[in-house]
């Protein structure tokens, strides 16, 4: 079983790249693309088909799977995502990377705080609540302001950097 302070890590470290993920996701979609905000909703409803599946995997699965086969799950999801949705160049397929990895992050952030939340109710459910909160409004002001800096050499576009930003974010932690 994972400790109370692995479990706060972990959720942070996945919380830290979701929010900013889809936010900056979203406005590629505006800025390069050009799609209108409605265009932009529903190139994002994947999140919203594919969390609600994931809900309902995970509660089915929660009490006949280990917290630690779930939680690295989540996090391999998380990569996952954020890898597709990094190496996507201007041009390519909406289905080859971007809706792939709207479906997978939310795979990543359903299972981790469906296992962070039943384990941690009783000790420090406000600690977890808080986490959560917190952890995407510091990842998300970093990610602005320092996203000339996550560029590497071959990455064209600044919403290819800054997923790259918080890929490397989630490797630190």
């Amino acid at each position: 079983m994972l400790t109370v302070s692995q479990l706060l890590i972990i959720l942070s470290a996945g919380f830290l790249g979701f929010p900013p993920f889809a936010f900056w996701i979203a406005l590629y979609f505006q800025t390069e693309l050009g799609l209108n905000a409605l265009m932009t909703g529903v190139h994002m409803l994947p999140m919203v088909v594919f969390g609600l599946l994931a809900n309902l995997v995970a509660a089915l699965v929660q009490h006949k799977v280990s917290n630690k086969k779930l939680m690295g799950i989540g996090a391999a999801a998380y990569v996952i995502a954020f890898l597709l949705a990094a190496v996507q160049r201007y041009g390519d397929s909406y289905w080859a990377f971007s809706f792939p990895a709207l479906c997978i992050c939310v795979i990543g952030a359903d299972f981790q705080f469906i296992v962070a939340n039943v384990s941690l109710f009783r000790a420090t459910f406000g600690t977890c609540l808080t986490i959560v909160d917190v952890c995407p409004v510091i990842n998300a002001n970093e990610s602005t302001i320092d996203r000339r800096l996550a560029l590497p050499d071959s990455c064209a576009s600044v919403h290819g950097g800054v997923v790259w930003y918080s890929y490397r974010r989630i490797q630190r932690c």
